[in-house]
């Protein structure tokens, strides 16, 4: 059994203060794109893990793994599975890819396993493995709510690709939240998530304006980021910005060669990059 597992972009992200139970409460627009992790999976006797592709966690560091477990304490399963999971989305991304590798391991081994638990109850799971995990159970584009987990569906009529460039780096979420904790007064954001949600729904890339909270202070931890941003603007794109927690910076493009041709002209002088549809 194959399920894919896609990255995501966030259009808009709105961090708030502090919960007592740790979290931050955000707002945020998901936006699924052409990307993939490919997660294999096939009856066993017991549970077996492997990784190949970009570098990730093995065994019990792996979200796919912690996946796994929790549902075979949730149900009492005692049947295994040998999952392969072969990586393209990077680590320390801001693209999601622990998180929709997870809920791709929660998917396919429900029907593998045939629990046939319902929706509700894989997202109860979900959230349980992460705030962005939800997400991924949908897909497609969604604001987010609450610690994220809280998901309300929209349709989207963009018809773009998104070039995205990381460096060798990755950033600590856990970093980027602490670098924004320690700012005293944040400026509103010039642009609301209502209005970005119409630009979404109504597949108006000229007027989408992208905001998120921590680029902001990760391009200030990270200077080179900013540049980046800098190239993909001048390389055509109509909007860049920063996606998640970083590093990755992205280029919204009109359909076409264009992009393509900026993410392979940005590869390489330890940037990785690659150009991705906008799913619908």
């Amino acid at each position: 059994m194959l399920v894919r597992a896609p990255a995501k972009i966030n259009l808009f992200l709105r961090v708030g203060s502090r919960r007592a139970d740790g979290y931050h409460s955000i707002e945020t627009l998901f936006h699924a794109i052409g990307l993939y992790d490919d997660l294999t999976l096939k009856p066993a006797k017991t549970l077996s893990f492997r990784a190949t592709g970009i570098p990730s966690p093995s065994s019990s560091g792996n979200l796919v793994h912690r996946a796994a477990q929790l549902l075979r304490q949730e149900t009492g399963c005692i049947r295994g599975a040998m999952i392969r999971l072969h990586k393209r989305i990077p680590l320390g991304a801001g693209l999601g890819g622990g998180s929709s590798d997870a809920a791709a391991t929660l998917i396919g081994l429900n029907r593998l396993w045939h629990l046939g638990l319902s929706r509700k109850r894989l997202l109860a799971l979900a959230a349980r493995l992460g705030s962005d995990v939800p997400f991924f159970l949908q897909g497609g584009t969604a604001v987010g709510t609450g610690r994220g987990e809280r998901l309300r569906p929209i349709p989207s009529r963009l018809r773009a690709w998104a070039v995205l460039l990381k460096p060798s780096f990755g950033v600590s979420t856990k970093d980027a939240y602490a670098a924004l904790d320690r700012v005293k007064s944040r400026p509103r954001p010039s642009v609301s998530l209502g209005a970005i949600e119409r630009a979404v729904h109504r597949g108006n890339l000229t007027a989408l304006r992208v905001h998120n909270d921590f680029e902001a202070v990760v391009f200030r931890m990270h200077p080179s980021l900013a540049r980046l941003k800098s190239s993909l603007l001048d390389a055509g794109a109509t909007t860049a910005f920063m996606t998640g927690s970083g590093s990755t910076v992205v280029g919204l493009f009109i359909p076409g060669g264009q992009a393509r041709r900026a993410a392979r002209k940005s590869a390489g002088r330890g940037i990785w990059s690659a150009a991705a549809p906008l799913s619908r």
